[in-house]
């Protein structure tokens, strides 16, 4: 059994491999869902360069948002690999492919009330009972739904039910994907895990953003949305914190 000083760390998955690590850092850009959570966002590890699965230049992190419990402060802690996708701007606006063991907190949208209008997010069912069973599915309102079938072509949805790693899920927004799993994994094998399956999502973002993508979103209809319903009787919901 190895000592305690002999445990792997992340700063030694990345001495290992010769990446660039910084112990602390501030936060990540607030680029998905789950980077927005709590009042304060902590990094406790970062690993930026290349990383397994042929990932180039990506964000391989300990992060934890601090939120607030019944009696005091709480975190909630991931390792997450943080990655620019920018094929996907031009059809996917906010897609989130979440573990059902995650808690309704890390599921949360935190910008939800802070939106002008009330917009919802929109369930996907995909076709597969055992998809459905380990994963919940959910696009913004705004988001082409023929984009996200496209996305998760049978090949992606049977490697997500069978094969990704324990507790993974991902994020796809605004031209960012982010892929994440509770916990600060510092097991080699287990970390390699995370970026292989980061690697295989984001081939999936490329292969759909080559070929051209879905209906483009029409950023003009939710802006005279917000218009409208702030020229409205209910206009006062523009003032929400």
């Amino acid at each position: 059994m190895k000592e305690a000083a002999d445990a792997p760390t992340l700063a030694s998955y990345a001495a290992e491999r010769g990446l660039h690590f910084r112990e602390t850092s501030f936060a990540l850009p607030q680029a998905t869902q789950l980077l927005r959570h709590g009042f304060m966002r902590e990094v406790s590890g970062l690993v930026r360069g290349n990383l397994p699965g042929g990932l180039e230049d990506a964000w391989l992190s300990h992060v934890a948002y601090v939120y607030e419990g019944s009696n005091d402060l709480k975190r909630s802690h991931f390792t997450l690999v943080l990655i620019q996708a920018p094929e996907s701007i031009g059809f996917a606006v906010r897609v989130l492919c979440h573990d059902r063991d995650l808690s309704k907190l890390d599921m949360t949208n935190p910008d939800s009330d802070r939106e002008v209008i009330e917009a919802g997010d929109r369930a996907v069912s995909l076709e597969s009972q055992g998809f459905l069973e380990r994963y919940a599915l959910f696009t913004d309102n705004d988001q082409d739904e023929n984009s996200v079938w496209r996305l998760f072509a049978p090949t992606l949805i049977d490697w997500l039910t069978t094969s990704a790693p324990k507790d993974f899920s991902f994020e796809l927004q605004d031209g960012a994907l982010c892929c994440f799993v509770p916990g600060s994994l510092t097991d080699p094998e287990e970390i390699d895990g995370i970026c292989e399956a980061s690697a295989r999502v984001l081939r999936e973002v490329a292969r759909i953003g080559a070929g051209g993508g879905g209906k483009a979103v029409d950023a003009g209809d939710r802006r005279s949305r917000v218009d409208e319903e702030l020229d409205g009787p209910r206009g006062v919901r523009g003032s929400r914190k």
